[in-house]
């Protein structure tokens, strides 16, 4: 992410999920390789509505001005949830 004042941002991430036991996927967000907090996914729906039925995410991240490479890991479970 391109920024051109350092300073505070908020990442908001659009996703969907589908999970029978409703269960959240952690993902630990790293900018530059720096961890600045988690942000979790809870199951947006069962099935082919969970895939259909989109949630937001947010998290307030610390930007050096210029660019900024941001990275979401998986800390728990395998398996895609889909990311916009």
């Amino acid at each position: 992410m391109q920024v051109e004042t350092a300073g505070t941002y908020e990442l908001d991430v659009r996703y969907a999920g589908s999970s029978a036991s409703g269960a959240s996927r952690p993902m630990a967000v790293l900018v530059d390789g720096v961890a600045q907090g988690n942000l979790t996914f809870p199951s947006t729906g069962s099935g082919v509505a969970g895939w259909e039925t989109w949630q937001h995410a947010t998290l307030t991240l610390n930007l050096e001005s210029g660019a900024n490479l941001i990275r979401l890991q998986n800390l728990v479970g395998v398996g895609p949830i889909s990311i916009v």
